[in-house]
């Protein structure tokens, strides 16, 4: 599955939902590809196995979660940070959490289109005529 977010961007992007695909997939990584690990923890199993694999292999993995020292940092080569998790205590939500990992990503996305330049902005306009055709009333 493509990862909508970076469709645009004119960048080869997939996201896969099954680990045993994911890992799969982590396993073909090269020194080429970057390998991209969302946990809000840090500590989930199979993601974390993931960013080994991909590792090994000599691809950059970059980690996205709440915690500075996790498993997942560990296993990064980049690590980027969202609200850290005691800021909610008292809150028990994890909304400021995903409202963060949701920022970085667009920040991300949005530094992509700007370093592809003309492409990603004309692959962002032929993916908009196509998802506009599907809403209803158009």
């Amino acid at each position: 599955m493509r990862l909508p977010a970076f469709t645009g961007s004119a960048k080869e992007c997939i996201s896969e939902n099954d680990p045993t695909v994911y890992k799969i997939k982590a396993s073909l990584l090269t020194e080429q590809d970057v390998l991209f690990a969302i946990s809000s923890s840090g500590r989930s199993a199979d993601i974390v196995d993931a960013a080994q694999i991909a590792r090994h292999g000599g691809a950059t993995v970059i980690s996205l979660c709440d915690f500075a020292v996790s498993p997942l940092t560990k296993s990064s080569n980049i690590n980027l940070y969202t609200t850290p998790r005691d800021t909610t205590l008292f809150l028990n939500i994890d909304m400021p959490l995903i409202i963060g990992q949701i920022s970085i990503i667009d920040i991300l996305f949005s530094c992509c289109c700007r370093i592809t330049g003309q492409h990603a902005f004309d692959m962002m306009h032929t993916t908009k005529k196509i998802a506009d055709k599907e809403k209803l009333g158009k």
